[in-house]
């Protein structure tokens, strides 16, 4: 990855995200204090969803929890591959789908072998977030399930983590369209959600991006320079991409409480790279492959031009092949902002 390509994209997201982001904010903020009983200015990072405002708070008056009543996930993601000619129900048979005491309490897909044996670990109950990260990490195992078996060892893997954050990602968004809903829910009638679903999306895409932004900067400024006032640091760059006000004391280092700084380096940024491979793909297969998703034409334009070489190909030469042109901002732009 180099870092001078990195960060001309994020500064690109950064400058052209400023004023919807800060319209989002507005609007969260004065949900917020109508919510919580506090003037807008007196918000602080606790009054959010997460600490970190990573997550976009649910759009007023939508509740998309009660489309998963009674119904049967582990069908559903069979069906949404099986209808682009994936199927994953092998995968599925050997994977740990539900909660139990002392499992491990998140969503996670592991390619045990490099010859097959892919398994998903998640915890599903009747809930969009669920069902979010079921497609989500068996997007995941489909992209390890159809890599060439005759690559070397070394080559049957993802060329990067981004690449498959992408897949991921691309099949996650599908619980907040309102077709997938509409075929494999068989929920009717929710194209009055639709304005109020799309807006949910882009809240939720602007908040997490400005997350990302927030943390890689701060990443940067850090490895470069460890012996600065970190904690000042942390909240500067806070204050100035997210537009949160900072506590009163500035003094602890409230930015340590994230994991990935200790456990996972020098990694965060492929969520974003992630996200914006996820839109140039969805927008390659619309305009050339098929208007809709849920054909076996898509599944294999995936497999053909995607998942087939794992790590023959540098990620962006990857994307490359897939969309026509190197990892490019500004579908995803046009896609959310």
């Amino acid at each position: 990855m180099n870092i001078d390509e990195l960060f001309k994209i994020f500064n690109k997201l950064k400058v052209l995200s400023d004023e919807p982001f800060r319209r989002v904010k507005d609007e969260i903020d004065a949900e917020l204090s109508i919510k919580l009983g506090v003037t807008k200015e007196k918000i602080r990072p606790w009054h959010y969803v997460d600490p970190f405002f990573q997550e976009a708070p649910p759009v007023s008056g939508i509740d998309l929890d009660q489309n998963y009543k009674n119904k049967n996930l582990e069908q559903i993601v069979i069906s949404t591959f099986e209808s682009m000619g994936l199927d994953i129900k092998d995968i599925l048979q050997q994977s740990d789908l539900y909660p139990r005491d002392n499992k491990n309490p998140f969503g996670f897909c592991t390619n045990t072998d490099r010859r097959g044996d892919i398994r998903v670990l998640v915890n599903i109950d009747e809930s969009v977030f669920w069902a979010t990260a079921l497609l989500h990490e068996f997007g995941h195992a489909a992209y390890f399930k159809y890599i060439d078996e005759k690559l070397p060892f070394i080559l049957r893997f993802h060329s990067h983590s981004l690449t498959t954050e992408a897949i991921a990602m691309f099949f996650g968004r599908m619980t907040k369209r309102l077709d997938w809903q509409q075929r494999f829910l068989k929920v009717e009638q929710l194209e009055n959600l639709d304005p109020s679903i799309k807006k949910m999306m882009q809240r939720q895409m602007l908040v997490n991006a400005r997350w990302i932004i927030t943390f890689c900067y701060f990443e940067k400024e850090m490895y470069e320079n460890p012996d600065q006032d970190l904690n000042k640091l942390w909240w500067e760059l806070v204050q100035e991409i997210q537009f949160i006000s900072p506590p009163e004391d500035t003094s602890y280092p409230d930015w340590a409480s994230k994991m990935h700084f200790s456990l996972a380096p020098v990694t965060y940024q492929d969520y974003m790279l992630g996200e914006l491979t996820a839109s140039q793909l969805q927008i390659y297969i619309e305009n050339n492959i098929a208007n809709d998703l849920f054909v076996p034409e898509v599944g294999l334009y995936l497999k053909e031009n995607f998942f087939k070489d794992g790590a023959l190909l540098n990620w962006n030469e990857k994307i490359k092949r897939a969309t026509g042109e190197n990892l490019n901002p500004r579908y995803f732009i046009n896609q959310f902002l």
